[in-house]
């Protein structure tokens, strides 16, 4: 069944969510779960992730419940949190998260694929990517020159070698695209990243719906169904893969001639993060119950 839509039902802007708390609980015991699960298995302990919370409530705090034009204050920070103003301090001189230049480099990678997948000049006539000579006009370099940023040439080579995404042609030295999506593999510091970059994301956006304080909805639907048979489990990835991909690539092109990044002399004002994300749900039920 296709479900959520928020609109009839929202919460009001400055609506009392103090009677809700047990419910809240509940919620953030979920979120938590597949966490706690994650951060045993690496072996990250209760310690350590407390401190991990502290820090973000005193960054979230200080950043975006200050009072407008005056400084906040350790005081205040404290009363908002509840962490006593000495250890306020300790937290604020916790180290940043390291995972900077690990998104970076993704990132950047993965706007050169979906050019090579999206822009005519390396198309061939069906529309499918063609094989690229390293230099020259239309070649490698001149895609990743283009699309990267400053990363070298050969620094995004390795990468999609190490993601069995591009075949180099022994003869002619050609590199041929032979994967159909940008997919870390074997990296576990890019599949964290993601997760919180992914994770993040998909809460902004129901709590976002939930406040309805801009007038509108982001999209925010799934289909799930919870009594399939099992055997139905593999064509279904197969069918939601296909039309996924599908709808992406067409929204990849959309958004790619409406980006800067990819035509710095765009009109338009402000810098705004622009996208749809789709996953799939997947769990088999052990003891016959529909949670």
């Amino acid at each position: 069944m296709i479900c959520y839509i928020f609109k009839d039902w929202a919460p009001q802007k400055g609506t009392d969510l103090s009677n809700h708390k047990d419910i809240f609980a509940d919620a953030i015991g979920k979120i938590l779960r597949p966490l706690v699960r994650l951060a045993l298995s690496r072996g990250l302990t209760l310690d350590s992730f407390t401190d991990i919370t502290k820090r973000v409530f005193v960054d979230v705090a200080t950043h975006e419940f200050h009072i407008e034009g005056k400084k906040q204050t350790k005081s205040r920070i404290a009363a908002l949190t509840g962490i006593h103003r000495k250890e306020v301090t300790r937290v604020q001189k916790l180290p940043e998260g390291a995972m900077k230049e690990i998104s970076r480099k993704r990132n950047r990678a993965a706007r050169v694929f979906s050019a090579w997948l999206r822009e005519p000049q390396f198309l061939d006539q069906k529309g499918d990517p063609l094989p690229l000579a390293f230099e020259g006009k239309n070649g490698f370099s001149d895609l990743v020159k283009r699309f990267s940023g400053d990363i070298p040439v050969r620094t995004i080579i390795d990468e999609f070698k190490r993601l069995d995404m591009i075949t180099i042609n022994e003869i002619d030295g050609k590199l041929s695209l032979n994967s159909h999506g940008y997919v870390p593999r074997g990296d576990e510091d890019e599949y964290l990243e993601i997760l919180g970059v992914d994770t993040q994301e998909l809460i902004d956006t129901i709590i976002f719906n939930m406040q309805d304080s801009e007038g509108y909805e982001l999209y925010q639907m799934k289909s799930v169904f919870r009594n399939v048979p099992v055997e139905y489990m593999a064509p279904f990835r197969v069918l939601s893969t296909r039309m996924s991909r599908n709808l992406l690539e067409e929204l990849d092109h959309w958004l790619a001639a409406h980006d800067r990044d990819m035509i710095p002399d765009i009109l338009g004002t402000g810098r705004a993060k622009v996208g749809l994300g789709i996953y799939q749900i997947e769990s088999i039920s052990e003891d016959g119950s529909h949670d």
